[in-house]
């Protein structure tokens, strides 16, 4: 259950599991293990509830996670549904584990959101490597928030967000216009200026 304590949401789920439902005996038995091992899991079909919309469900599954571990497959790759769990993950700044159970190339519509992130490899045996994701799991839900990308990038917005230690420090345009703008400050300056 998601909790407000001070207006800050807290988890109902440490991960939510993305995979292709082709690929739900394995997802179930890492959802199994994980949870076996203290983590707790969010996985569709299991927490939707009957006659509850798929999507609203899906989007509240991710939101209230704390980081989205991605079972990578063949079928995973080419499934609609995955690209738009792993981009909602994305774009709500949720930490991504791609956990790759077979050889591949990314598609990509997929490649866009996973480039920058260390893939975990099992795709010789998932299952000798579900100590290593339960690990990966263990780091990234514990990963400080970022910033969106989307508020990040919007030049609407005329701020750059740093957060740290539950702090965010604003520092606004008009900031750096009223001093010199060298190297990083003036391509800092540049990404918000709206020409």
């Amino acid at each position: 259950m998601v909790q407000r304590m001070m207006g800050v949401a807290t988890h109902e789920h440490e991960v939510f599991l993305s995979h292709s439902s082709r690929d739900a005996v394995l997802a179930n038995t890492v959802s199994s293990f994980l949870e076996g091992n203290g983590t707790s899991v969010w996985i569709a079909p299991r927490d939707i509830h009957p006659g509850e919309d798929y999507a609203t469900a899906i989007i509240r599954g991710i939101e209230r996670a704390r980081c989205l571990v991605l079972l990578l497959s063949k079928d995973a790759n080419r499934s609609n549904a995955v690209r738009s769990e792993v981009e909602r993950a994305f774009n709500k700044s949720k930490p991504i584990v791609p956990f790759r159970i077979e050889v591949l190339t990314l598609s990509r519509s997929l490649e866009f959101f996973l480039s920058a992130s260390q893939w975990l490899d099992g795709s010789n045996d998932p299952e000798s490597h579900f100590s290593s994701l339960l690990e990966a799991v263990t780091v990234a839900r514990t990963a400080p928030p970022s910033i969106p990308p989307s508020a990040a990038a919007s030049p609407a917005a005329k701020r750059v967000e740093f957060a740290q230690n539950r702090a965010v420090h604003e520092i606004t345009l008009d900031d750096f216009s009223r001093r010199e703008k060298p190297g990083v400050v003036q391509w800092i300056f540049s990404l918000f200026d709206d020409n």
